[in-house]
């Protein structure tokens, strides 16, 4: 679709059910997580094409790049662990363990630590990438639906759809900052002039 004119403008065949997109910000390239398909569907965003279908965990739900653009976190609602691709080689390089119910994922941009929410045990699991592992936990009270931070004050922003509430969690001390209520439903924030 073209964000000006909103008109739509291409249609791109991917997996059965697309759930979520991640743009690479390094290339031009989208990858789709394709929940019913277990794939990753690669297009180019410049030729409009798809460039093949990697196998991803069991349900791929969503993706986040690391801070180079140079490895793709995708969380799987059916698998504990997260899928790592290579953006370039376009190749399944690892997997890490971050335990069962992953639905949200956000990357810290200058640390790079991971951030998985679950929709079951009241946790946002913290993963280090480089090391492969689990580190911490954050607790919250919920399901934490979707998750992005906001770099410049440290704080992890998590919609709460079933207590319809969305908190600031400082991501250093793991204390909730604020929160405010939001409408029944809510599913996703993001920031303004975020791109």
């Amino acid at each position: 679709v073209d964000a000006a004119s909103l008109i739509e403008t291409d249609r791109i065949k991917v997996g059965n059910r697309p759930t979520s997109a991640a743009i690479n910000p390094v290339a031009s390239r989208a990858f789709i997580s394709d929940a019913l398909s277990n794939t990753v569907s690669v297009v180019d965003l410049n030729r409009n094409t798809l460039l093949t279908a990697l196998p991803s965990g069991a349900t791929p739900l969503r993706g986040g790049f690391d801070p180079a653009g140079d490895r793709l976190y995708v969380i799987n609602r059916d698998a504990p662990d997260i899928t790592v691709i290579s953006p370039a080689a376009l190749t399944i390089e690892d997997n890490i363990f971050a335990g069962m119910g992953a639905i949200s994922i956000a990357v810290d941009e200058q640390t790079g630590l991971v951030y998985v929410g679950k929709r079951f045990g009241n946790e946002i699991a913290v993963v280090a990438p480089q090391a492969l592992m689990f580190i911490d936990r954050i607790n919250i009270e919920g399901n934490a639906a979707y998750l992005e931070i906001d770099e410049q004050e440290k704080g992890l922003f998590v919609v709460l759809p079933d207590r319809k509430i969305l908190q600031k969690v400082n991501i250093t001390s793991k204390r909730v900052m604020s929160e405010i209520e939001v409408a029944e439903g809510a599913y996703a924030v993001i920031f303004a002039g975020k791109r």
